[in-house]
């Protein structure tokens, strides 16, 4: 009987709802087994097993209130608590009493800050609570409970939040001992004796931030390994960055930073890196690991970023990409900035550089890891590497899933090889300028015949089109054949063209292309099995854009929903 429970819970790999098995036999037996679960029949020790197995929530729903040997089970299992965002009060307050002094790491929503971090629970064997805010109010943060009770740590915590100018939710504040004054925010000189320093905060991500923040916190959170930004925006005001430093305790141990310099959601705009850089200089002897995205109008050259970074004894990883548009920039100047000894060292990272027809400038460490919009060039000689070779396994953009390509010339076989092996991203979504290619005909043959059997492109899943140049049924078959794994067609209105007329010009031009295909490539065409329409000029009715792409794939795309 056990072997076939235990069975039946393993079964369910979800593990969403757990099944029991109830003997059913008859009320009047007077056999102690006939109305309890074949669960309550196997030993204590088979649970750990099958709690590894649920979530929190499930095991003390389904558990805990089924007897006294259940809630004891629960109770010693349960030294890694995760509180739901859904889960309300009530069921705080029924179990946490049993429980409190065996949870020794702890998740939860800022929202249950008011009914888990009170006096009456002692969490005497809590070390580690990792707090998340979602919404308006959105950050999370990481604490290490050494010597306070975790309550304090946790209001230390709000508190150095709130005086950072971080916003946290309204409700906390009766947790805090700083209330809003906007005097503290403008007074360079206030005293950080007046403020209570957390120890305790370890890791802090943040959705927006404001780069005189930054040592803010540096004061008031002293062991703060790591801090992940995903907006840091320039300050306003004229930062007393030197007489901030001075608060900053030693050692330091900021050893990771993840940071995104943004002032394209910002009024404000990004005019030098001054007191970023005086902040990267405090921690210089504890850095290991560095991420930096420069979303900005302001270029980082080599020069720079080896007199920011060199200095770093620790320094194990380090990965950054800049965009910016300048028309004027020594492209020579900036490629030779990365040929220092420095930047040649073989723990350092090789660096891309290029420059599109729009004047617009990349720079990013290879492989790049960041997700950002750029149209690159098939013109490969405003492609620059400071070492390596266009060729090598490192040179890869990973996590850039749109491809977009602006070219003038049609495509040859080597220049799509290079893209597909530069751009290794799976689920791509493929837009050009241009889609004409060279020597098409004799690539259908070859793709046809079995001559060429490898994919070109098979990372490509969907493929935008909102021009008709270079489109032709032959070429559209043949990069149906070259990207083999391309299901969806996405049909948008041109942002470039303002004539209404010209919009629909393109897309009849496109039509009648297509409708042109012999009865292979019609069947070539059958692979697409969506297609998403998208129109972004007021001028043109939906409903007539809609109408034309209904017959679009009534007549060419038999097998494809819109």
């Amino acid at each position: 009987m056990a072997s076939e429970t235990v069975f039946s819970l393993s079964k369910d790999n979800d593990m969403s709802t757990l099944h029991i098995k109830t003997n059913q036999t008859k009320q009047t037996t007077s056999n102690s087994y006939q109305n309890s679960s074949y669960l309550e029949m196997l030993p204590n020790e088979i649970f750990p097993i099958i709690f590894t197995n649920l979530h929190h929530n499930d095991i003390f729903h389904i558990f805990f209130d089924l007897n006294q040997r259940f809630r004891s089970l629960v109770t010693e299992f349960t030294t890694h608590l995760t509180i739901d965002n859904n889960e309300s009060p009530k069921w705080i307050d029924r179990c946490m009493p049993y429980i409190e002094n065996n949870i020794k790491t702890m998740k939860l929503r800022g929202h249950h800050i008011p009914y888990v971090f009170t006096l009456k629970y002692s969490y005497s064997n809590l070390r580690s609570i990792t707090i998340t805010s979602k919404g308006r109010y959105e950050w999370l943060m990481e604490l290490i409970i050494v010597d306070n009770l975790p309550v304090i740590d946790v209001i230390n915590a709000l508190n150095v939040l709130h005086i950072s100018r971080f916003e946290v939710h309204p409700s906390y504040y009766p947790y805090m001992y700083e209330k809003a004054n906007s005097s503290i925010f403008y007074n360079w000189s206030q005293n950080f004796v007046d403020m209570i320093p957390c120890p305790a905060v370890r890791r802090l991500w943040c959705n927006d931030c404001v780069e005189d923040m930054l040592f803010w916190l540096g004061a008031l959170a002293p062991k703060l390994t790591c801090l992940e930004l995903p907006c840091l925006y320039p300050d306003i005001r004229t930062c007393d960055s030197i007489a901030l430093v001075s608060h900053i305790s030693t050692p330091r141990y900021l050893t990771e930073i993840n940071i995104i310099l943004d002032s394209q959601g910002s009024f404000f705009r990004w005019s030098d890196y001054n007191n970023f850089q005086t902040f990267i200089q405090c921690y210089q002897s504890s850095l290991k690991r560095v991420i930096l995205d420069f979303n900005t109008d302001v270029i980082t050259d080599g020069r720079w970023l080896e007199s920011l970074f060199s200095p770093c004894p620790h320094l194990e990883y380090f990965s950054f990409i800049n965009q910016c548009k300048s028309k004027d920039i020594d492209i020579d100047d900036l490629v030779q900035s990365f040929k220092s000894e420095w930047w040649l060292d073989i723990c350092r990272p090789p660096v891309f550089i290029h420059k599109n027809i729009s004047n617009k400038i990349l720079i990013a460490s290879m492989p790049c890891s960041f997700n950002f919009y750029f149209e690159f060039s098939t013109d490969f000689n405003t492609w620059y590497l400071n070492k390596e070779q266009i060729e090598s396994s490192l040179i890869r953009f990973t996590k850039k899933p749109l491809l977009t390509i602006t070219n003038t010339l049609p495509f040859t076989m080597k220049t799509l090889e290079l893209f597909s092996h530069i751009f290794s991203v799976t689920n791509q979504i493929l837009w050009c300028t241009n889609w004409e290619l060279l020597e098409a005909n004799d690539l259908f043959e070859q793709l046809t015949n079995g001559t060429l059997t490898q994919p070109i492109l098979p990372n490509v899943k969907r493929m935008v089109i909102n021009h008709s140049s270079g489109i032709t049924a032959l070429s559209f078959a043949v990069w149906l054949l070259l990207a083999p794994n391309i299901r969806t067609i996405i049909f948008e209105t041109n942002r470039k063209i303002d004539n209404q007329s010209e919009q629909w010009k393109w897309l009849c031009e496109l039509s009648d292309a297509l409708l042109n295909a012999n009865e292979y490539e019609k069947t070539i065409f059958k692979r697409i099995k969506k297609v998403e329409s998208t129109c972004h000029d007021k001028n043109i009715s939906h409903y007539e854009w809609s109408l034309k792409m209904e017959t679009l794939i009534e007549t060419i795309f038999p097998e494809a929903n819109l």
